[in-house]
């Protein structure tokens, strides 16, 4: 039987942010935590934006979290890779098109999407010329990651 995780462990090393920024952000959905007085961190419930057109938009993302989260599913996805029960990729997740089956990028796709956080980190510490310029280009950064990861989805 599976451990849990504390929360503020989980939130800390950064599966909380990437979950919410690859995953439920782009679905209008955040996974919240909440602090109490005493600093205990607990599940705080999901945010419904699905309404929005835009959805929730990551405004600000730690990449040392990105980076910490990407070698600790590297390494995850190797050592399960060798169990019978998973796939070459390390997974167990059913393939939509067994004609194509993908749940990884391919080494261009992670090119790019490490393109798009180089070119947001960029973007970032240029001077602010329009007070709605971040948000703008944010969600055009979110809509190119979207691109890129629905290709796993549709085998395109």
């Amino acid at each position: 039987m599976p451990k849990r995780i504390d929360i503020k462990k989980f939130q800390e090393f950064g599966y909380l942010q990437e979950a919410n920024r690859l995953f439920f952000h782009p679905l209008g959905l955040a996974l919240g935590v909440i602090t109490d007085a005493s600093g205990e961190v607990r599940l705080g419930g999901v945010w419904d934006a699905l309404d929005d057109r835009e959805g929730i938009l990551f405004e600000h993302f730690d990449l040392e979290k990105v980076k910490r989260v990407r070698i600790a599913a590297m390494v995850r996805r190797q050592v399960r890779a060798d169990l019978p029960e998973c796939n070459p990729m390390g997974t167990q997740v059913r393939q939509l098109h067994k004609d194509k089956p993908r749940t990884e990028l391919d080494e261009k796709e992670r090119k790019v999407q490490g393109l798009l956080v180089d070119a947001w980190e960029a973007f970032r510490n240029l001077e602010k010329m329009h007070p709605d310029e971040e948000d703008e280009f944010r969600h055009a950064i979110h809509e190119a990651e979207r691109i890129v990861l629905v290709r796993r989805v549709s085998g395109e």
